[in-house]
């Protein structure tokens, strides 16, 4: 797992990854604070090409151990206050890669 300290400035791109040759790429936006990668190798490699890292997970949220530093974001869920926050995912076909 890597966690990565995102910027709080509003609107913002957490993350652009992109396949080159198919000329494709995913955006992800949020209005969170972190963002968490995971990589994993194949469970079964005669289902899948036996590459490493061949999966990759990532899940926007408040920094890890904010209950302890105040200043990472509230991450206390309080009865009756509802908590709202907002992933948004971009699918592009790339028209220029060069």
């Amino acid at each position: 797992d890597r966690v990565m300290k995102v910027p709080t400035v509003r609107p913002r791109t957490m993350l652009s990854l992109g396949y080159l040759n198919d000329k494709r790429q995913v955006k992800i936006y949020s209005d969170r604070n972190s963002l968490i990668i995971f990589t994993a190798n194949p469970f079964d490699a005669d289902k899948e090409d036996a590459h490493q890292y061949n999966a990759l997970a990532t899940e926007a949220q408040t920094l890890p151990d904010a209950i302890n530093h105040p200043d990472f974001g509230d991450i206390v869920l309080r009865p009756g206050a509802p908590v709202t926050h907002t992933i948004r995912y971009q699918y592009e076909r790339l028209i220029n890669t060069s």
